[in-house]
């Protein structure tokens, strides 16, 4: 089954306590989980033939990944949601094209 942004957060709090804990070693795993899915949603948003964000090339993978994981904090009324359209979403709000 798809995966819920409740599932996602739980990834998300990993990854970042990982990224935090100052060469302390974490939850690999999850760290990774996090990091791989936020990449896959965010390579196929970027080749959808019709865009939704516009994204400057010099954003790393931590940018977007901490993107994704703000969102999800700061709209919990959202994290029954389906994890893919939560990551479209905070890309979508964050990196507008105009």
């Amino acid at each position: 089954h798809l995966w819920s942004g409740n599932q996602l957060l739980q990834y998300y709090r990993a990854y970042e306590s990982t990224s935090t804990s100052s060469g302390k070693s974490g939850d690999l795993a999850s760290f990774g989980l996090y990091l791989g899915y936020v990449r896959g949603a965010y390579e196929l948003l970027v080749v959808s033939s019709d865009p939704i964000m516009c994204i400057d090339k010099s954003v790393t993978l931590k940018q977007v990944g901490d993107v994704v994981g703000r969102y999800m904090i700061d709209n919990p009324q959202q994290l029954k949601l389906p994890a893919s359209f939560l990551v479209r979403k905070a890309l979508k709000d964050a990196y507008p094209c105009k």
